[in-house]
C-alpha cells in the first residue's frame, strides 16, 4: 500500500517557481512522469540476450543506460553511462532501443487547463548475471 501511495505521489507532483520580482506571477507546475505500460524488469528478462563472448569469459555486472523518452513516448538518445564490456554495452543499447513506446511525461502550469507533453531523461541499470 505504501509503495502505491509513493508512486501516485511521484506521478502527480507539483513544482513551484519562485521569484523576488513583485511584477512576476508565480505559477505552480504539475508534473506527470513518463512511464511504460509494461514491466521493464519483465521486458528486460525476456528480451535481453547474454552475449556469447561475455558468457564464455564469465563477464558479469551492471550496465547503466541513459535515454530520453520523447514527447511522443519514443525512446531516443540511448547512451552508456557505466559500461561492462563492449558486447554487454551493445546488447544493453539494443534492448533499450527496442522497448515499446512509453506514455510520455506531461507538465501543466497552474493557469493553464491543458497538459503539455515534454521529454524526460532516465537512467536504467541492466544486470548481466550468469546462472547455471
Amino acid at each position: 500500500m505504501k509503495y502505491w501511495l509513493l508512486i501516485l505521489l511521484l506521478l502527480n507532483s507539483a513544482v513551484y517557481a519562485q521569484t523576488n520580482d513583485s511584477n512576476t506571477k508565480l505559477y505552480a507546475y504539475q508534473i506527470k512522469d513518463a512511464y511504460p505500460e509494461y514491466s521493464i524488469k519483465e521486458y528486460l528478462k525476456t528480451k535481453l540476450v547474454y552475449p556469447a563472448f561475455a558468457k564464455a569469459n564469465n563477464i558479469q555486472g551492471n550496465v547503466s543506460v541513459k535515454f530520453v523518452v520523447t514527447e511522443k513516448g519514443r525512446i531516443d538518445s540511448v547512451t552508456i553511462v557505466q559500461g561492462l564490456s563492449s558486447d554487454c554495452d551493445s546488447e544493453a543499447i539494443r534492448v533499450v532501443k527496442s522497448m515499446p513506446d512509453w506514455v510520455p511525461a506531461k507538465v501543466r502550469r497552474s493557469d493553464l487547463k491543458k497538459w503539455i507533453k515534454v521529454p524526460m531523461r532516465y537512467t536504467q541499470p541492466i544486470t548481466f548475471i550468469l546462472t547455471n
